[in-house]
């Protein structure tokens, strides 16, 4: 679980840092273009993350079971659907909203949640995160996010029984409102554990298309 949290800071930090040049360039069109600026959500899951180290330290088992137990692959292709599991930041509880594929890698499924899909995000976005994370980044042109996380942490790990990670592209629920903070991206271990109610049960983050603009 510590690679998907590393993994997950450097994706965020490569796309928030997109973001804020956009903001910068266009605060100095317009000095009264309203303040906004991204966050990692994984820091107020803090305490949630602790409930699922207390899980598997309580019932040491669970972590034999859920290798198991495991899943088939997913085996996802460009097109398919599936309802996912997500954090409300405003409420503080997990929602079920509907996803399609839109993008297969090497090391991923990208998913988009459908009410954003032709609006916020479309495939060039998407193409510009599959590219992202499978092969090349400012920090280097040569490694995806993937790669250069896997060379100096490790492989994740792989409750799903499959080897890529999803990443579901969706409006975070974090209250923004047009100013101020909002959610760029977060991991949740929720999903970890596969006896959670609503766990997606798998390697899964998450990155937000609203305000956060993938294009």
């Amino acid at each position: 679980m510590r690679f998907i949290k590393y993994f997950f800071v450097i994706a965020i930090t490569f796309l928030s840092t997109a973001n804020a040049q956009v903001s910068i360039n266009v605060a100095k069109e317009n000095e009264n273009q309203p303040k906004i600026y991204p966050m990692d959500g994984s820091h107020i899951l803090e305490a949630k993350n602790t409930e699922v180290y207390e899980y598997f330290r309580n019932n040491p088992e669970a972590l034999t079971q859920q290798t198991l137990n495991k899943a088939q692959s997913w085996g996802f292709t460009v097109g398919s659907t599936k309802n996912f599991y997500a954090y409300d930041f405003t409420t503080d509880n997990r929602y079920s909203t509907g996803f399609t594929c839109r993008a297969v890698g090497n090391n991923c499924y990208i998913f988009v949640e459908d009410s954003l899909w032709g609006s916020r995000v479309t495939q060039a976005g998407v193409d510009s995160v599959l590219n992202a994370f499978d092969s090349s980044t400012p920090a280097n042109s040569s490694l995806g996010i993937y790669d250069m996380d896997v060379n100096t942490f490790g492989n994740p790990p792989d409750v799903d029984n499959d080897p890529k990670i999803v990443i579901l592209i969706l409006n975070i629920r974090d209250g923004f409102s047009g100013s101020g903070g909002y959610v760029a991206g977060y991991f949740d271990s929720y999903n970890e554990v596969t006896a959670y109610t609503y766990s997606n049960k798998g390697e899964f983050y998450y990155v937000d298309a609203n305000p956060l603009s993938l294009t």
